[in-house]
């Protein structure tokens, strides 16, 4: 019961995380262009 909640919380937060970095690479992208 515990391990399968956790598997799925671990699947989202890796989702996040993934996004998360998504987002700063491309922030930093934009950065650069602008410079």
């Amino acid at each position: 019961y515990g391990d399968t909640i956790r598997a799925s919380i671990e699947k989202r937060l890796g989702l996040w995380v993934a996004l998360g970095a998504i987002v700063l690479v491309l922030g930093f992208v934009i950065a650069f262009r602008m410079i």
